[in-house]
């Protein structure tokens, strides 16, 4: 109810009553409402619902329910606000009533998800994906591709023509799976040609070959994110991949069975590494001076699937040579795990071990005490042999 403006006179205001008992001159104006003005009326009942909208998203419902002299009286900047956080499923739909938004949609970054393709009752997700990648000219935000099945050899055209297409339009994220079976499908090599990518996440693929490719290829300068989901791919590739990717802060190995048998970790951005449920003889950090977390969890050697030829030595060697600011390592399991700080091999004595900031320094002393108790211990057989 807007406030109304009345002199003091006319209203009755405690201040203005005490003013005029003081013998003071009353306030012209006071944004009292006088007490014989009519009640306001009763607020409209109106039911909001609890649960909020994702941002990414928008309520394609209320778009198609517009008239098309709503929808064209909207700016040309708002529709492509609207356009870019609208899914791939309701966007077919405003497009196909309002062809003014087929140019809005064209014209911002592609975000497009395969998961809403399924939702919506597309049963061929593949020429549908194909359709919509071939229809933008780009740029794409966001692709992720996670029900397109190439198990069959009707997808192989596609699957040779869309990093192509992915690069050429520059992609910026990228959530690349391949739904087994198989799970040892070769990813074109075209894939390293997408130079603008910031996040990387491959599964159920084999690595391409790095070492024929040609000029432009395989350098990555904004990648920040690199995700392997049981996906093949040997030493080199995976050196290459951290030397191209100068940018790298994220790197998780999950589900990796026998490749890459050493896992080399460098860059100067590095800060996190995860080693889950993964297999591997040696896991190095060899240069990595910005490194705070090293995480592995459930890890073993591929020589358990096979025959060992020693029993005493751990399988699968933890060395760490350059990583001034690590603060967590973990978890470490004496069956399992050699640790070795430069060039000291560190027997620890308990099967779960956590480095954190607070408990640095007295695991320092522990493990001093450690190396001392062994050194005396060696001594004293050492003596007991001579005499």
């Amino acid at each position: 109810m807007p406030i109304s403006y009345l002199p003091t006179s006319q209203c009755r205001c405690p201040l203005a009553t005490a003013r005029q008992a003081a013998g003071q001159q009353p306030c012209l104006l006071l944004p009292i409402t006088p007490t014989n003005s009519p009640p306001p009326p009763p607020p409209t009942k109106t039911l909001v619902s609890c649960r909020r909208r994702p941002p990414w998203t928008w309520p394609a419902n209320a778009l198609c329910a517009a008239s098309p002299s709503a929808a064209g009286r909207l700016s040309a900047a708002l529709l492509r606000i609207v356009a870019s956080r609208l899914p791939v499923k309701d966007a077919e739909r405003v497009i196909a009533l309002f062809p003014r938004w087929r140019r809005a949609w064209r014209s911002v970054p592609l975000v497009l998800d395969d998961t809403h393709l399924v939702i919506a009752g597309v049963h061929e997700t593949v020429p549908a994906v194909d359709h919509l990648l071939t229809a933008h000219p780009g740029p794409f935000r966001t692709v992720r591709l996670t029900f397109s099945f190439f198990g069959d050899l009707d997808g192989e055209d596609e699957l040779a023509r869309w990093p192509r297409l992915l690069a050429a339009k520059g992609v910026q994220e990228l959530f690349f799976i391949n739904p087994p079976p198989p799970i040892d499908m070769r990813l074109p090599a075209d894939i390293l040609r997408c130079t603008e990518l910031r996040r990387l996440y491959l599964g159920f693929w084999e690595f391409p070959d790095t070492r024929c490719l040609t000029d432009g290829a395989g350098v990555f300068p904004h990648l920040r994110e690199f995700v392997l989901l049981n996906t093949r791919i040997e030493d080199r590739d995976l050196d290459h991949m951290l030397t191209s990717s100068p940018a790298l802060e994220t790197l998780a190995l999950v589900l990796s069975y026998g490749l890459p048998q050493h896992v080399r970790l460098r860059g100067q951005n590095l800060r996190c590494a995860l080693f889950w449920l993964s297999m591997a003889d040696e896991l190095a950090v060899v240069d990595a001076p910005r490194l705070e977390r090293l995480l592995m969890w459930l890890t073993t050697t591929p020589c358990v699937l096979g025959d060992s030829d020693s029993d005493d030595e751990p399988p699968i060697r933890v060395r760490i040579a350059c990583a001034p600011e690590l603060k967590v390592l973990g978890y470490l399991d004496t069956r399992i795990h050699q640790l070795q700080i430069g060039n000291t091999i560190i027997k620890v004595l308990c099967y779960d071990v956590i480095f954190s900031r607070m408990i640095t320094q007295r695991l320092a002393v522990c493990l001093y005490m450690c190396l001392i108790h062994e050194l005396y211990c060696r001594l004293t057989r050492r003596r007991a042999q001579a005499s």
